[in-house]
């Protein structure tokens, strides 16, 4: 089974945490209902398994920033998981393509 590297999002351009576009992560709505309040600043919904399109609570934890950060920046965890290659190449600042 692949990971993903895109949440899935919803349009609520109410919400605290909309983007620009108007939309927040799925994870975080199902996190919320969960625990009945808006995340705080601070917080942030780690998916556990690494598959961020798998929003079921058994799957979600709630964790502070600082934590959410120490578990991706453990490379050989990090590295370990399966990505998906496929769609459009992503080229970085260093390496945009000129047209």
């Amino acid at each position: 089974m692949t990971a993903v590297k895109w949440y899935v999002r919803i349009t609520k351009p109410d919400h605290p945490r909309a983007d620009k576009r108007r939309r927040v992560r799925r994870s975080v709505l199902v996190m919320e209902a969960h625990i009945d309040r808006f995340l705080l600043l601070e917080e942030e919904v780690h998916h556990i398994n690494g598959i961020l399109t798998d929003d079921r609570i058994e799957n979600l934890e709630l964790v502070s920033c600082k934590e959410h950060q120490r578990r991706y920046n453990n490379l050989a965890e990090y590295n370990s998981k399966p990505r998906n290659t496929k769609g459009r190449p992503f080229y970085g600042n260093q390496y945009r393509k000129a047209n």
